[in-house]
């Protein structure tokens, strides 16, 4: 009969086989009227139903419909509570699907809240070593990670790998699937060392165990190269990447997801040894190949979309990175809205272009657009919205609005102080900034008692030979005698700190997106 769940499961099969085709129309009609049937028939907490809802969700979120992700599984969620319960297991399954999605979305404090209802639900039904609790703990870790909480993801991956080892022994999938984690996790803590000796047990460990050639090898692989790349180990991070690559064209083809996420990791590693000619291959190799396969306004494919317009910005080929970051903004705004990470991190690109081109009133405009996303989202004392702020302050200087620059700046060098202190290489760079400002405006005195100030912290951090240390002692000579530095020393102050602070979002965020 129709109704019938194998009928049902065939007819998801053929919605599949739509989506991979690009029949996305006549995919999405099949999948809302199994999901439908489905949960009528066996209920929301259904594993069938439960999967049949994810591929649908894949499916919206593809097309950037993501509102309608969101209310699916909403509807699902009030459904499943009020037909078994707040605590019941099929309704726990459907709020842990709820959750990713608003993790998604960027509405973290409602996806931690729905995380950790699950976890405790799960731990208490299933008990502390279920797969499913595991698997909640692991979420509820991942969105602590995302949201620059590692410490707290630490400890629960050490929980989770402690759990898999009692439970399995120390050299089993699941223990090292875990131990990898903990490691990725660890990357983004003071535990880096420990980090390191994580990812190659773990790679050694699942060549032994499982071949060189499965997924879980290769993923390990991939995340040891971009760990090694972060620590600067350029020449193995680019050893470990070609190897994946080959095996991946070998066994998976050249369009397959995997290859594609590997030929954008290896463009990353050469653009940062280099290598740009290779890298900017690379990144359209990515994002041809994932537009083909995943669609233009898939979160991956806008990824090597931004890499490759940040290659080109860097090289100074403006004129082709701009379009493509108006495209980033574009489509991550339209996906995610305007205060997700993703579109933060592109219009702050855009906003660096823009400023590098001259086309500074438009700079401006989206610095203070994203000034007001900031402070809502993260606070006013954030470093990215100070790291912003700056940004903003510069742009308004270059335009040669110095009484309003001036508070600007004075806003971030408080809030940089009180965040991390007199001595740190960012509130230095916004005390000079201050400080050069003062003395165009003819504020010496001040201006002088800055410039001291900021070089006893380069002293204090660089030591007497650094770059900076030199500048400073340069600029405060050049005010003892005359109250203004050179035409040239302005400019290069004006351009290292534009180029510093307008990568600060920029690069973290690409280092989580990684993550």
């Amino acid at each position: 009969g129709a109704a019938h769940i194998d009928t049902l499961l065939a007819l998801r099969d053929v919605a599949a086989l739509l989506e991979e085709a690009r029949e996305l129309e006549e995919s999405e009609k099949i999948y809302a009227w199994v999901c439908g049937d489905l949960q009528a028939h066996i209920g929301f907490g259904h594993p069938a139903t439960l999967e049949s809802m994810r591929k649908f969700r894949t499916l919206l979120f593809a097309s950037g419909r993501q509102k309608e992700a969101e209310d699916l599984f909403r509807s699902a969620f009030a459904a499943a509570e009020h037909q078994h319960g707040p605590d019941s297991i099929e309704t726990l399954a459907v709020a842990n699907d709820l959750a990713a999605i608003l993790l998604a979305k960027g509405s973290t404090a409602e996806a931690e809240t729905l995380y950790r209802s699950v976890l405790r639900g799960r731990e208490g039904c299933l008990g502390p070593t279920d797969p499913e609790t595991l698997l909640a703990m692991a979420s509820l870790a991942r969105m602590l990670q995302e949201s620059e909480r590692s410490d707290e993801a630490v400890d629960l991956y050490r929980c989770i790998l402690q759990r898999q080892e009692e439970k399995h022994g120390t050299f089993h999938q699941e223990s090292l699937l875990s131990s990898l984690n903990l490691a990725c996790a660890m990357a983004a803590t003071s535990k880096a060392s420990e980090a390191e000796t994580r990812f190659r047990r773990a790679l050694s460990d699942f060549t032994a165990l499982l071949g060189a050639e499965h997924c879980h090898t290769r993923a390990c692989a991939i995340k040891l190269a971009r760990y090694l790349r972060s620590q600067g180990t350029l020449d193995e991070s680019e050893a470990l990447l070609r190897q994946a690559m080959g095996r991946c064209m070998a066994r998976l083809g050249s369009l397959h997801p995997e290859t594609l996420e590997v030929a954008h990791e290896l463009g990353c590693t050469l653009e940062a040894s280099g290598n740009a000619r290779e890298a900017e291959l690379l990144f359209r190799r990515a994002v041809l190949g994932r537009e083909e396969v995943l669609g233009s306004g898939h979160p991956t494919t806008l990824r090597s979309v931004y890499r490759l317009a940040r290659l080109l910005e860097a090289h100074g080929k403006l004129a082709q990175a701009e379009p493509l970051c108006v495209r980033t903004c574009e489509l991550t705004e339209a996906r995610f809205g305007k205060d997700h990470p993703e579109t933060i991190r592109s219009f702050t690109s855009l906003a660096g272009i823009l400023t590098s081109r001259g086309r500074l009133k438009r700079a401006e405009q989206l610095y203070r657009e994203l000034q007001e996303v900031l402070e809502a989202k993260l606070g006013a004392h954030h470093k990215k919205t100070l790291a912003n702020l700056v940004s903003l302050a510069l742009v308004v200087e270059a335009r040669e609005n110095l009484a309003e620059a001036e508070p600007l700046y004075r806003q971030a060098l408080t809030g940089f102080e009180a965040a991390f202190g007199c001595e740190h290489p960012e509130t230095l760079g916004v005390m000079y900034q201050l400080a050069n400002l003062l003395r165009v405006r003819g504020n010496t005195a001040e201006a002088e008692a800055l410039f001291r100030r900021e070089l006893d912290g380069c002293l204090a951090i660089y030591g007497s030979e650094h770059h900076d240390t030199l500048l400073s002692e340069r600029n405060l000579e050049t005010l003892r005698q005359n109250g203004f530095g050179t035409t040239e020393e302005q400019h290069h102050v004006m351009t290292r700190a534009i180029l510093f602070h307008s990568k600060v979002i920029v690069e973290e965020a690409e280092e989580e997106t990684s993550s």
